[in-house]
């Protein structure tokens, strides 16, 4: 308990020294933009995401490689967005420009929707620095995933046709990844979580493995049985492929959320 107290007031002492030294920005009118990109060709696409604070909505829909709207009320907050193909694959960035420590006043609109491709094979990378994250990439080919949250909730639903790998590192807020669904192939997660509470919708008839290391909090796992020091399903050793996923350093509650 005395660990957790004192991490809880670490990140509470770094979260106030980073609100005393950020500068604040003056508002204005909200403007929307659109910006669509052509694929230009490319077979495959790495898309790297990376937000200081906002929201965030990433989906599937574009025609191209991505179609997004932009929403924004501080003008130096336009969002850059660059483009390049190389030997068949799409390279696509979309970021906040660099502000340094980011700080607002009151009224602030930023927000991203993004919709990317989901008929070409990617590897995301999304970054968010704080506010709330909505990902919904069941209808895209998203086969390796990486994700970095500062402070705020993530919804996350995952492409179970097409991911291998996750690595997601969590810091204040909840995070909610669904990974119901037919799987296709094995896929192997690490979740670093920070201070919240964790939920994992996992599918019943698919193996899956999990292992909770250095958490501070409760782990509720209604469904699975511990084995080797993991909790497993009744699938687990049984099905083609296997959901094999490490939670590690949580402080606060972990759940496993068998499905029907």
């Amino acid at each position: 308990m005395r660990t957790k107290t004192f991490a809880l007031m670490g990140l509470a002492c770094i979260v106030m020294l980073a609100g005393a030294c950020c500068p604040w920005f003056e508002t204005g009118t909200t403007r929307t933009e659109s910006r669509s990109q052509e694929l230009g060709g490319a077979q495959s696409a790495s898309v790297d995401i990376r937000m200081g604070a906002g929201k965030l909505v990433i989906g599937a829909g574009a025609s191209g490689i991505m179609d997004a709207d932009f929403s924004y009320n501080i003008s130096s907050w336009k969002p850059e967005v660059s483009y390049r193909v190389s030997d068949g694959r799409g390279y696509l960035t979309v970021e906040q420009p660099s502000v340094g420590n980011i700080g607002a006043g009151r009224n602030v609109c930023y927000e991203w929707n993004v919709r990317l491709n989901g008929g070409v094979p990617i590897e995301l990378q999304v970054s968010l620095g704080a506010g709330e994250s909505r990902l919904d990439l069941r209808d895209l080919e998203v086969n390796e995933l990486q994700i970095t949250t500062g402070a705020g909730n993530a919804k996350i639903d995952l492409p179970a046709g097409s991911l291998t790998r996750l690595e997601m590192n969590a810091g204040v807020g909840d995070a909610n990844l669904n990974l119901l669904g037919g799987w296709k192939k094995s896929l192997r997660a690490t979740v670093r979580a920070g201070v919240g509470a964790i939920t994992l919708h996992l599918p019943r008839e698919i193996g899956v493995k999990v292992k909770v290391t250095g958490a501070l909090g409760k782990v509720n796992a209604n469904g699975f049985r511990i084995q080797d020091d993991a909790y497993v399903n009744d699938a687990y050793g049984k099905s083609a492929v296997t959901l094999d996923i490490s939670i590690v350093g949580a402080v606060g509650s972990v759940t496993l959320d068998l499905g029907e």
